[in-house]
C-alpha cells in the first residue's frame, strides 16, 4: 500500500484514527450531527472536527458555515498548517448534471493571494472532469478530492497529474450516495443522508436532476421510504424531503437507536403543519416566509414496522414516472439493499433489540 485515505469516525480530536501522522488533513462540511458527543453549537463541533489538524501539514477545507470556519481556520494558524480552502484557493463550476452524474471544470489559483497558506503552488485548470455521484454537492466534493490528490500527487510523482485525477474520478463508486438501482421494473434510489446537511443535498439533487420539473428529470413523482436514528434531528431532516414527496413510508431498520414509525409518522405530521401551501402552486412558504420547493400539498403517510414491508408497500403504490427513494440512515439503506437482493455490509453492524 502506498496510500490510505482514513475517515474518521466521530468527531476528530478524540477520535482513534487521530494518532496517525498524515501527510494531509481533510475537513468536510462541519454539521450539526452527534451533538451529545461533540457539542451543540457549530463552533463546539468544528473545535472537534480540527482536532486532526497537524503541525505543518497541509489542510483541505471543504465549504464552512461562518462560526465553523472561523474556528478550523484559527486551529490552523496555531498549528503552522497551511490552508487550502474551497472558494478561494480552489473551486468547481458545473457543466451538466444528470443522473449519471456530473461535469464540471476545476481550478486552483496559485494560492499566491492567501498568507495562511505559505505554500504558493502554480494555478491548475482540468477541464470536463466527471464524477458519476450526481448533485452540486458531489461536485464541491469533487474539487476537494482533486485538491487533495493534487498536493500530494505533486510531491510525489511529476507525470500525468490530471490524467492520473480523471480517471481516478470517472471510476468513482459509492454505494448509498443517490445510488439508482433497479428493482423488479422499478427505478430505486438508495441516499443515506441522515443529518440535515445531507437531507438538504437529497433535496437539491432531487430537485434538479431526477424530477421532471427540471431540465435533466424524467420522474413524475416521489415515493419516499424513510427510516432514521431516534437521536438525530428528525424534524430537520425531514424539512427539505417532505414537499417533495407524493407519498411517505415511515419505517424502522433493525438496529438499537432507530425512531419508532409510529414517532416518524407524528413529527411529519407536525412539520407538514408548518407549510401555507397555495393549492395551485408548485411552491409554498413556511411560517417565516421562506420559499420551499413543493410539488402537491397533500402527501400520503405510512408508517410500516420494518423495511421489508415498506418495500413491498412502495410496489404496491408505484406506478409508471415514480422513483421510489430510500433514506434517512445507512442502515436503512443497508437494510433495503437486503430486501433487494443485493450485498449489504450494515448486517454485520445490526444490534437486535
Amino acid at each position: 500500500m502506498e496510500w490510505a485515505v482514513v475517515e474518521t469516525g466521530m468527531g476528530g480530536r478524540f477520535d482513534a484514527t487521530n494518532v496517525i501522522s498524515p501527510d494531509i488533513t481533510v475537513i468536510t462540511p462541519v454539521g450539526l450531527d452527534h451533538r451529545e458527543f461533540l457539542g451543540e453549537t457549530l463552533p463546539e463541533i468544528a473545535y472537534e472536527k480540527a482536532g486532526i489538524i497537524k503541525e505543518g501539514i497541509p489542510l483541505v477545507l471543504a465549504p464552512q458555515a461562518g462560526e465553523a470556519l472561523n474556528t478550523i481556520l484559527k486551529a490552523a494558524k496555531e498549528k503552522n498548517a497551511p490552508v487550502y480552502k474551497y472558494g478561494d484557493d480552489f473551486k468547481a463550476e458545473i457543466q451538466e448534471m444528470t443522473k449519471e452524474g456530473v461535469r464540471f471544470d476545476y481550478m486552483s489559483s496559485g494560492l499566491n493571494s492567501q498568507p495562511a497558506t505559505r505554500n504558493p503552488q502554480p494555478s491548475t485548470e482540468i477541464k470536463g472532469l466527471f464524477s458519476p455521484l450526481t448533485g452540486s454537492c458531489q461536485a464541491i466534493n469533487g474539487a476537494v478530492a482533486v485538491r487533495t490528490a493534487e498536493i500530494v500527487l505533486k510531491s510525489y510523482r511529476t507525470d500525468d497529474i490530471p490524467g492520473v485525477i480523471r480517471s481516478g474520478l470517472s471510476g468513482t463508486y459509492w454505494p448509498g450516495r443517490c445510488e439508482l438501482v433497479d428493482f423488479k421494473g422499478m427505478p430505486v434510489l438508495l441516499d443515506g443522508a441522515h443529518n440535515p446537511e445531507a437531507a438538504h443535498a437529497l433535496s437539491e439533487t432531487l430537485s434538479n436532476v431526477y424530477l421532471s420539473s427540471c431540465r435533466t428529470g424524467n420522474y413524475d413523482d416521489l415515493i419516499l421510504i424513510f427510516g432514521a436514528m431516534a437521536d438525530k434531528d428528525i424534524k430537520e431532516i425531514l424539512s427539505p424531503l417532505l414537499p417533495l414527496a407524493r407519498t411517505i413510508i415511515f419505517t424502522s431498520p433493525s438496529y438499537g437507536r432507530s425512531e419508532k414509525p409510529e414517532t416518524l409518522l407524528r413529527i411529519a405530521r407536525g412539520q407538514v403543519s408548518t407549510f401555507n401551501i397555495n393549492p395551485d402552486s408548485s411552491s409554498a412558504e413556511d411560517k417565516n416566509g421562506q420559499l420551499c420547493q413543493i410539488l402537491r400539498p397533500d402527501p400520503s403517510f405510512n408508517a410500516t414496522s420494518d423495511i421489508k414491508e415498506a418495500i413491498e408497500l412502495a410496489g404496491r403504490l408505484y406506478r409508471k414516472g415514480d422513483l421510489i427513494v430510500v433514506t434517512g440512515s445507512f442502515y436503512t439503506v443497508g437494510e433495503a439493499r437486503e430486501v433487494m437482493g443485493e450485498k449489504a455490509v450494515l448486517a454485520k453492524l445490526r444490534e437486535h433489540r
